[in-house]
């Protein structure tokens, strides 16, 4: 069995997308941030894994912030 861990970090850039802030329209502009934990356990060929992702967005537009939250679980076989 092991452990995963991952974290990433983009920035999404929206050119043609106005955002008026303090009266001024400038582009809108996203940033996420999306770790992940994951759990994997192997034996006699069966596999389970497990994981969970929440992603977070934060944004200049003050109505497109959100959090999503993400859990799987899968189970396989070899035959």
């Amino acid at each position: 069995s092991f452990l995963d861990l991952e974290l990433r970090y983009r920035v999404q850039r929206y050119p043609h997308r106005l955002v008026e802030l303090d009266d001024v329209d400038v582009p809108r502009r996203d940033a996420r941030v999306e770790p992940a934990i994951g759990w994997r356990w192997s034996r006699w060929g069966t596999e389970v894994e497990l994981r969970y992702e929440p992603e977070r967005r934060w944004s200049n537009d003050p109505d497109k912030g959100f959090v999503q939250h993400l859990a799987t679980m899968g189970i396989s076989r070899r035959w």
